[in-house]
């Protein structure tokens, strides 16, 4: 096993749950044979004080590297490691070494951070190309190391299957700049295109309503707040309740959310009813955007936040238009008409979701290909 880093040189702080050190280590050997400076815990002395001399090597560290296990995400000490390096505002890879649920709390902290999923990679030399083109890494790699530059240029050449990768130290992955602009464009075709005898109303403040998991049968009642409404929601609750509205004025989106097994529905107060996978559960968030509702993947949404953005990685919208023109769109669903005018969803050409973290882009993907479900199941209840 090789020895852990100890000098001022830029080097990787390596996070892991010693019951991993099996398939950690070959991979650190492997990343160290690349060039590559890097310090475990294996180094400590016997006598040290373990706490102090964690956080001193995290402070000194140029990025940590995690090791996401289930093992891992149980382990106080690995928790605290990443914790206090996101404190210390060091950069953050993390590696998702298996398929698993990892808690709430973690994955948003690690939502704004560059991952890679090394369970999709089918061999580890593929993994580790990946792995270099981290910008964070370059600063750790001895410059006098013969694998450094054929290194580099393999991860700079070789084409991925993974999802997009990221630029250079200093530079806007162009993935990014591409997502922004489609989300710009889709902006524009929905608000700025004229709608005939429709003089466009300022806009209320958005809502967010978050989904929460689960697949017991039942009926929710939220107004168009995204305020749950007190109540009996349990699987003996008719799901044809009287709708429960905060506002007797027209133009309102409320609805009541019905769950089953096999799908949830919005039903709208105005007639749309959008069905959605049981699966999508809280990867979902709904927002109340004045002339029309948008769903959007809760994780992208969040992240591209942190980027500045108010408004990627949308799903799809519920809107109304008083004549036809949306048939213009590029993507639209036609629901049904009714004495306000047209109902219809529009999806995304293009994908909005956060391509600089793995996970959150195989949760959109995963989304993302499951949009024909929505389009065959929602309709219009036309006794509205």
């Amino acid at each position: 096993m090789i020895s852990a880093y100890e000098g001022n040189e830029p080097y990787i702080f390596v996070s892991y749950a010693h019951k991993d050190s099996p398939s950690v280590f070959r991979i650190i050997e492997k990343l160290n044979a690349r060039g590559y400076r890097i310090w475990y815990d294996e180094g400590i002395e016997p006598g040290s004080e373990w706490p102090e001399y964690i956080a001193n090597h995290l402070i000194r560290a140029e990025m940590v590297l995690s090791f996401l296990t289930p093992n891992a995400v149980n382990s106080v000490n690995c928790r605290r490691e990443v914790n206090f390096a996101l404190s210390k505002d060091k950069p953050v890879l993390a590696i998702y070494m298996e398929k698993f649920e990892i808690p709430a709390g973690m994955e948003l902290q690690l939502s704004s951070q560059q991952n890679v999923l090394y369970y999709n990679y089918e061999s580890e030399e593929r993994f580790l190309d990946k792995v270099e083109t981290c910008q964070y890494l370059g600063p750790c790699r001895r410059g006098d190391s013969p694998a450094a530059a054929p290194a580099e240029q393999r991860a700079a050449s070789a084409p991925s299957a993974h999802g997009p990768k990221p630029s250079a130290q200093g530079s806007k992955p162009p993935v990014k700049i591409i997502l922004a602009a489609g989300v710009c464009i889709a902006a524009l075709l929905i608000f700025l295109i004229p709608k005939a005898g429709k003089e466009k109303a300022p806009e209320p403040e958005s809502a967010v309503v978050e989904m929460t998991a689960g697949s017991t049968e039942g009926t929710e009642n939220v107004n168009d707040t995204g305020t749950e409404i007190e109540g009996d929601t349990g699987a003996a609750q008719n799901t044809e309740n009287e709708p429960i509205s905060s506002s007797d004025a027209a133009g309102t989106w409320d609805y009541t959310i019905t769950r089953t097994e096999e799908s949830t529905t919005y039903s709208f107060e105005r007639g749309p009813q959008i069905v959605m996978p049981a699966s999508w559960g809280s990867q979902v968030t709904v927002m109340d955007e004045g002339d029309h509702v948008s769903f959007y993947h809760t994780a992208s949404l969040e992240a591209w936040k942190v980027d500045g953005l108010d408004n990627g990685g949308y799903l799809f919208k519920l809107c109304l238009d008083p004549t036809q023109d949306f048939k213009n769109l590029p993507s639209f669903m036609d629901l049904g008409k009714t004495s306000e005018g047209y109902f219809y969803l529009m999806f995304p050409t293009d994908f909005q979701a956060y391509a600089d973290n793995e996970r959150i882009l195989e949760q959109y993907q995963t989304l993302y290909s499951e949009l024909d479900y929505v389009k065959i199941h929602s309709y219009m209840d036309d006794t509205k």
